[in-house]
């Protein structure tokens, strides 16, 4: 509490100056109009000493009357904070200079071993029971005072939110997975790949080989996180788009025969990745040739002294299509 000095009747004209007493004892450094009690007070006489002075005139005193500084009892034991398992919870009143207290938690009315701390966290042990805690308090001026809590009753615990991410690239061909960042101890993982939000059937491990059907379309993960004691949390990553993927053998077709009319040329494509489909197109001058769409031509009239080229279309369900042009030859 803050104490005031009134010196209302005195010469209006004198200059006052203050100075506090603790049973009839100078307290250092109180000169002021006003005074904070602190705990040093705690059934404490406390008085003020006023002195006045003016020209010309004696110097005057004089020391109010002492009053008796009481402390507020300590609150009786309580519990404040989140009373889940891996939550905090912590005892009052606590301790201070004048009041020292001694806590001892229960559960289900039990002691709780090493629970003589003013802060618990309930534990898997805890949930579904009630929690107390009994408060032993000594107090200046007051006599002991033991008090048990009211009981909370602990619940499952919540999960904190890891980061999740899926890397690698998303194309046609290639393998992604899926990381997480600040997983707690003990839990659990399950996974779930979804097209289009939509569940993929066998996708539940944390990689996933893209398919044919996934490319154009959004791919995300979804985890399933389980530990002991606490809530199920579910949470998804950020989608990705699936795009085509490129294929890695694509080499320059060669053409074998004669370059006379009348003969016949061959394709050679060369070795493609496994599983493209290639198509054929014959081309007089950089020009398609009509219906000249097999593997083989054969040279006529109208391509001599013209250049005979090949362009080889590949593809394959999920890749860019890949077209390879022939060097040409010129006809005789």
């Amino acid at each position: 509490s803050l104490l005031t000095a009134e010196a209302t009747t005195w010469d209006f004209t004198s200059i006052l100056s203050y100075q506090w007493l603790r049973d009839g004892q100078i307290i250092t450094n109180q000169t002021a109009k006003t005074y904070q009690l602190s705990s040093q007070d705690s059934n404490r006489f406390i008085s003020v000493r006023v002195s006045a002075s003016k020209p010309n005139f004696n110097p005057a005193s004089t020391i109010s009357q002492s009053l008796q500084v009481t402390a507020t009892p300590a609150p009786k034991a309580s519990i404040s904070g989140n009373p889940v398992v891996g939550g905090l919870l912590t005892a009052g009143p606590t301790t201070n200079p004048d009041t020292q207290v001694s806590y001892r938690w229960a559960r289900d009315g039990k002691p709780i071993t090493g629970g003589n701390y003013s802060t618990y966290t309930p534990t898997l042990t805890d949930l579904g029971k009630k929690i107390t805690v009994t408060t032993t308090v000594n107090q200046t001026g007051f006599s002991q005072v033991v008090s048990t809590s009211t009981p909370a009753l602990i619940a499952a615990g919540n999960l904190a939110v890891p980061g999740i991410s899926i890397v690698g690239q998303a194309a046609m061909g290639n393998q992604v997975a899926v990381t997480t960042t600040g997983q707690e101890t003990g839990t659990k993982y399950s996974y779930q790949w979804l097209r289009n939000a939509q569940p993929i059937l066998g996708a539940t491990r944390s990689s996933y080989a893209i398919k044919v059907d996934d490319v154009k379309t959004n791919l995300n993960v979804r985890i399933t996180i389980t530990k002991a004691g606490y809530n199920n949390l579910t949470v998804s990553a950020t989608p990705v788009s699936v795009v085509e993927g490129n294929l890695v053998k694509t080499p320059i077709p060669t053409l074998v025969g004669l370059n006379k009319v009348g003969s016949t040329l061959t394709a050679s494509p060369g070795v493609w990745d496994s599983g493209t489909k290639l198509t054929y197109q014959w081309l007089r001058n950089g020009i398609a040739i009509s219906g000249a769409t097999s593997k083989t031509y054969r040279l006529t009239a109208s391509d001599s002294k013209n250049q005979i080229s090949l362009q080889v279309i590949a593809t394959k369900p999920g890749y860019v299509l890949v077209t390879r042009l022939s060097v040409a030859v010129l006809v005789n």
